[in-house]
C-alpha cells in the first residue's frame, strides 16, 4: 500500500459501500476502505489484534490518545485536525501509546508499513462526497 497509492492521480468519485480517504494536497489514495470507530466497543472489536487487509484504515474520532497494544506490528497514525489537515504522522511500535497532539479531532490508523504523510497535507473523504479542490485550483 505504501508507494502504490501515493503520487497517483486522484481517483474519480465512486459511490460504493466503502468510503475512501484521498490526499487533497498531493493526490493519490491513502486508503480504499475506511472503517470509522466512534465507540469503545467498536474500537475494541475492530482494532484489537487486527490483521490488515490491503487498503484498509481505521478512523478514531474523537481521539485523545492512541495505543498499539493489540497491534502485532505496530501502527502508522496520522493525527488530523477538524479540517482533516495532518498534524502529525507517527509510527507507534507495538505495546506503546502516544497522546494525541493538541487540537487533534481524529486519528487515521494504518498498518506500520504505510508511508508517513507530510505535515499540513489535507485529506478528504471520497465516495459520494464532493471532492475538495486541488491546492493549485484554490489559490
Amino acid at each position: 500500500m505504501n508507494e502504490l497509492y501515493l503520487g497517483m492521480p486522484r481517483p474519480e468519485l465512486v459511490d460504493d459501500e466503502h468510503p475512501k480517504v484521498g490526499n487533497a494536497t498531493r493526490g493519490g489514495l491513502i486508503c480504499t476502505e475506511l472503517i470509522p470507530l466512534t465507540t469503545r466497543w467498536e474500537r475494541f472489536r475492530q482494532a484489537w489484534g487486527r490483521s490488515w487487509q490491503d487498503g484498509q484504515a481505521l478512523l478514531l474520532t474523537p481521539v485523545d490518545a492512541v495505543h498499539a497494544f493489540g497491534a502485532p506490528d505496530g501502527l502508522r497514525v496520522h493525527f488530523l485536525d477538524p479540517s482533516w489537515n495532518v498534524l502529525a504522522s507517527l509510527k507507534i511500535p507495538r505495546r506503546r501509546a502516544l497522546p494525541a497532539p493538541e487540537s487533534s479531532a481524529a486519528a487515521l490508523l494504518l498498518p506500520s508499513f504505510a508511508p508517513e504523510l507530510p505535515l499540513g497535507d489535507q485529506l478528504e473523504l471520497l465516495g459520494a462526497q464532493p471532492r475538495l479542490p486541488d491546492r493549485h485550483e484554490s489559490e
